[in-house]
């Protein structure tokens, strides 16, 4: 399994323009564009607008939930988090092609 990262939301949503993608994990805070911006760049894009969104953070609040689920996000998972768990979620959302 192959992972590109990238330092702030931004940078995160240009690299996603520049290659393809099985799934993206995003965080709500980051400097220069946050995650609700990432999900929306990607949702609103003219590629790959299907892939799935994982976010990944500290935030719990339901308001911040059902607007990442709006603004087209797959599924929430909340730091910490077990490695094991979020790899087999990676897997179950992307589908085969991370089997």
């Amino acid at each position: 399994m192959a992972v590109t990262t990238a330092d702030d939301g931004a940078l995160g949503v240009s690299a996603f323009r520049e290659a393809r993608f099985d799934a993206v994990i995003t965080d709500i805070n980051m400097p220069n564009l946050d995650g609700f911006g990432v999900i929306e760049a990607i949702r609103g894009g003219s590629g790959n607008k299907r892939v799935p969104i994982l976010v990944l953070t500290t935030e719990t609040g339901p308001g911040l939930r059902a607007r990442a689920r709006e603004a087209g996000a797959t599924g929430w998972v909340t730091k910490p988090f077990d490695q094991a768990s979020l790899i087999q979620t990676v897997r179950r959302v992307a589908g085969a092609a991370l089997a």
